[in-house]
């Protein structure tokens, strides 16, 4: 179990790339899922739509996006392998500040994600 000492707030924009074999309509699903487990387990009340855009199936588009705007601030930090973007499911936060620290974790354990802080 890890602690934390004092105040730890939201990540700014957050994205993720799913190293999994799985299509987006099923990550979906076990987002839902593990948000319904998160809610019940805080006693909070969070919509999917509060917290994530749709997963969607990554392309090329998605490498070049991440590359041109988070690449040079994060090029050293090996985990930042934008490539893997093209062919797996990506996942996004709706909005800035959406998505809780505790919640980042789940998500990249239970689907092997890599996790994008943007901003």
């Amino acid at each position: 179990m890890k602690t934390r000492m004092g105040f730890v707030s939201n990540s700014s924009t957050a994205s993720f790339i799913c190293l999994t074999n799985l299509k987006p309509v099923k990550v979906k699903q076990l987002l839902q899922e593990l948000l319904d487990f998160y809610n019940k387990w805080l006693e909070m009340d969070y919509k999917f739509g509060q917290l994530f855009k749709d997963p969607y199936m990554g392309t090329s588009l998605d490498v070049k996006y991440f590359n041109e705007f988070f690449g040079e601030e994060c090029k050293t930090e090996s985990y930042y392998d934008y490539s893997k973007a093209d062919g797996n499911v990506i996942i996004m936060g709706a909005e800035d500040n959406s998505i809780p620290d505790s919640l980042i974790e789940l998500i990249q354990a239970r689907f092997e994600a890599i996790y994008i802080h943007l901003g």
